[in-house]
């Protein structure tokens, strides 16, 4: 028979146990839709139907969805660069999606078989970074970026997404200011961008070698004045210079040359030299 002070004990365990599980539940940011929206914007002077984004990072074995919100059916093909068919969509219906899951790294274009403009990539790689900030019960950023280790003088693309972390969707009409700003707090690419999906992409070149900070100033959420900031620690790697890289061909070049005659001796003397 268990005595009092030790269901006590117990009970104060479990209780304490409850509570740590579900701040940790909460604290937990909530996971991006990876999705492409297709919409129509009702401009002035183009009304046509379009992706939100037109060049989507994607790490190998997800799932991509394309929603319909616009108020017509849509079809799509999903193809290789080469024009090899990977999948068509059939209709999707206004307010439905498609979704398709990339197994395999590579660059597939997706258009639609109605409306050319209807028209993007979608990027597969396994060398891709994601991080997510967590700005409490308003929002969660998740920003990604490919190269994983992007290197200077090189295009690194990223891919920005807005949660709502109640809902576990993606949080649309954010207004935002997406910069970079090095080691030294120089701001570059300094750009305000309204964002009606949730979903923005976008490459930048990094000019040298050094710590960057990625930062998203939210002014607005879903119309309403908001004053957020997620930010994202980078270092990037120097690029390799043409003479380092003729040096590093010669070098592999010289030691296969190298492999090759000791190769020969050996078929001569019956044996490999050392």
């Amino acid at each position: 028979m268990i005595d009092k002070p030790a269901r006590i004990r117990a009970v104060h365990f479990l209780s304490v146990f409850a509570i740590l599980l579900l701040i940790a539940i909460t604290l937990v940011p909530a996971n991006a839709e990876e999705m492409i929206t297709i919409q129509r914007y009702y401009a002035p002077i183009d009304d046509r139907p379009g992706p939100d984004v037109l060049f989507y990072p994607l790490k190998t074995g997800q799932e991509l969805k394309w929603l319909n919100a616009d108020n017509v059916v849509h079809r799509l093909d999903i193809t290789l660069q080469n024009g090899t068919l990977v999948s068509n969509s059939g209709s999707i219906e206004p307010n439905s999606h498609y979704s398709y899951r990339f197994e395999q790294p590579g660059t597939y274009h997706f258009k639609s078989v109605d409306y050319p403009s209807i028209d993007g990539d979608v990027y597969v790689t396994d060398d891709i970074m994601t991080m997510t900030d967590s700005l409490g019960n308003s929002l969660d950023v998740q920003v990604s970026w490919t190269p994983a280790a992007p290197s200077a003088h090189k295009e690194t693309w990223f891919k920005v997404i807005f949660i709502n972390p109640e809902t576990g969707r993606n949080q649309g009409n954010i207004t935002q200011v997406f910069s970079v700003t090095d080691s030294k707090g120089n701001s570059a690419y300094p750009m305000q961008i309204f964002t009606p999906t949730g979903v923005q992409t976008g490459a930048y070149i990094f000019e040298s070698k050094d710590e960057y900070t990625v930062k998203s100033s939210i002014s607005y959420i879903n119309f309403v004045p908001s004053e957020a900031e997620a930010k994202f620690s980078l270092v990037t790697t120097p690029e390799m210079s043409s003479v380092t890289a003729v040096m590093v061909i010669s070098g592999i070049a010289i030691s296969a040359i190298a492999a090759l005659a000791r190769i020969v001796r050996a078929s001569k003397n019956g044996k490999l030299d050392s």
